[in-house]
């Protein structure tokens, strides 16, 4: 059985969690599964962001990711960054390069890894349009995807629905997509 990380040893039923893969959302029960004659508990997880709900074993949370939310004030403060320095040029050669730095940091789920890809993103969007080049699906997906986290987060650690976790993120940060 894998080790549980003391940031997901607390967690339980009705507690506020990021699911790197999903968003945010809460742990709406437990249960136990069992599949091929194994019996392990499971959460079942609900978002705000998705109508969705899944079930993972307890014992997988933290080598998937999964954290309790972080507070509204630590979340707000972050994303400020994104209305004075909106850009950020990434230490890439070029553009697969790029896109694997992006894959790394989603990857790690957390506040600060969003705002460098929506950074990154803008970036590479930037530079594309000034050299009149078409800007990839990809790098919109991952800035959409991005602020979608951070609102959902925000939402969801503060009480507030998702419109009202936007607009609280559009005003904090001066961007308009979504």
């Amino acid at each position: 059985m894998a080790s549980v990380d003391s940031s997901v040893r607390n967690i339980g039923v009705e507690s506020k969690i990021f699911y790197p893969s999903h968003g945010a959302g809460k742990i709406i029960k437990e249960k136990v599964i069992e599949f091929g004659g194994e019996k392990k508990k499971y959460f079942e997880f609900s978002f705000i962001n998705k109508k969705l709900t899944i079930s993972t074993p307890v014992q997988n949370l933290d080598t998937l990711g999964i954290r309790p939310v972080r507070l509204p004030d630590y979340i707000l403060g972050k994303i400020k960054v994104l209305k004075s320095r909106p850009i950020s040029k990434p230490a890439v050669r070029n553009y697969n390069e790029l896109i694997e730095v992006i894959r790394d940091l989603d990857t790690r789920g957390e506040v600060d890894a969003f705002i460098e890809i929506i950074q990154y993103c803008n970036h590479e969007m930037r530079t594309r349009e000034k050299e009149g080049r078409l800007i990839p699906v990809s790098i919109v997906k991952y800035v959409k995807t991005s602020i979608d986290h951070l609102v959902s987060e925000l939402a969801v650690s503060s009480g507030l629905g998702y419109d009202e976790a936007l607009k609280q993120f559009r005003e904090f940060t001066g961007i308009k997509i979504l």
